[in-house]
């Protein structure tokens, strides 16, 4: 795993008109490290009461909402000697951090006191990150599809399927020619919220003969654009409003300061309807 790379500097990138697919400027590019981490979710007891944690081996601390922590009467530490890491949203501007806490987490029957860093307006409520992971002895497990932890102690299964917001959809049928490579407008759904995103390929009967390009947009409309390579030998044809690939936001990624290394899993597969 190679240490603080541009994320940029590995996936394409979407205007923020969403029409076009460009390689970033040196100056545009977000100062983060992104590795391909695996994001799935796994249903979880938080101080007594039932929520949904991500999983992801990108964000190199584990994080809550500050809101969620507040309904949910979890006390934060904010003194001022305290000593929060510095950390970054996915568009390289610093995220508000409030303090941290701790609490009580029950995955499956393993209960486990994982420290936390609150951060204001995260998207997700609960991110359960590397220093998590690497404290529980977390065993991600894909052909499977299950989370274990406790050194495989509890395994317990990873939520895969994306809700209908987090689709992206073709607008219009796409003839794509053999070992041909073009970018396509999709539609985003109307109830997704609009941000710093990552783009990645669903599982389907189309991406046997095409792939879709990983990339990180931010649009400001709900229509962007993918981009697709057909490495087969024959033509290929996906039909208009054809599920290709899911937008997930991307909260955090890594410390401003972060000189960590660690191996991470690059493959994955979602499945959708």
């Amino acid at each position: 795993m190679r240490k603080n790379e541009p994320f940029c500097g590995l996936l394409p990138h979407a205007t923020a008109d969403g029409l076009a697919v460009r390689a970033p400027t040196k100056e545009q590019r977000p100062h983060f490290t992104y590795f391909h981490p695996y994001r799935q979710y796994v249903d979880a007891v938080i101080q007594n009461r039932h929520c949904r944690i991500l999983i992801d081996t990108g964000a190199h601390y584990s994080c809550i909402d500050a809101d969620f922590a507040k309904r949910h009467n979890i006390l934060v530490d904010s003194s001022p000697y305290l000593n929060t890491p510095q950390l970054l949203s996915a568009n390289g501007k610093p995220l508000t951090v409030l303090g941290s806490t701790s609490a009580t987490v029950s995955i499956g029957g393993y209960t486990c006191v994982v420290q936390f860093v609150v951060i204001e307006n995260l998207y997700h409520n609960v991110i359960f990150g590397l220093d998590a992971l690497r404290e529980n002895d977390a065993v991600i497990d894909i052909a499977a599809s299950t989370f274990s932890l406790g050194d495989n102690l509890v395994s317990v299964p990873l939520i895969n399927r994306f809700a209908k917001s987090n689709i992206l959809r073709t607008v219009h049928t796409i003839t794509l020619p053999p070992l041909h490579e073009i970018r396509i407008p999709v539609r985003i759904a109307s109830t997704y919220k609009l941000g710093p995103s990552l783009i990645e390929p669903l599982y389907n009967k189309f991406n046997r003969k095409c792939v879709v390009a990983k990339a990180y947009v931010e649009p400001h409309v709900h229509r962007t654009v993918c981009q697709l390579v057909n490495m087969s030998d024959k033509a290929c044809v996906i039909p208009a409003r054809t599920a290709i690939a899911s937008i997930v936001h991307a909260d955090i990624i890594a410390s401003a300061d972060t000189t960590d290394t660690t191996n991470t899993t690059n493959g994955r597969i979602w499945n959708t309807d």
